[in-house]
């Protein structure tokens, strides 16, 4: 279901997200918070890494281990738009 989408059908749930991206939960699924708590053993498990690691998984939890090493995603991620 694309956003256009979910903002034509469920208008309430379009909106909470656009205001809270980071803890937002969408009905029976999980917010980036809830995300970022289940992804944080893999995180540490790859800052231990002393060899090169190859991440294969879907785009969001690819994007959050990247923003990770990158950026503090606590404070950017809700102010991102995808």
């Amino acid at each position: 279901m694309t956003y256009d989408e979910i903002k034509e059908h469920y208008p309430q749930d379009y909106k909470l997200r656009n205001e809270n991206k980071l803890h937002y939960r969408y009905p029976m699924g999980e917010s980036y918070i809830d995300l970022i708590e289940r992804i944080e053993p893999v995180i540490f498990e790859i800052e231990r890494s002393r060899h090169p690691v190859i991440v294969v998984n879907k785009f969001h939890i690819y994007f959050l281990i990247l923003k990770q090493f990158l950026f503090n995603y606590y404070f950017t991620l809700n102010n991102l738009d995808f």
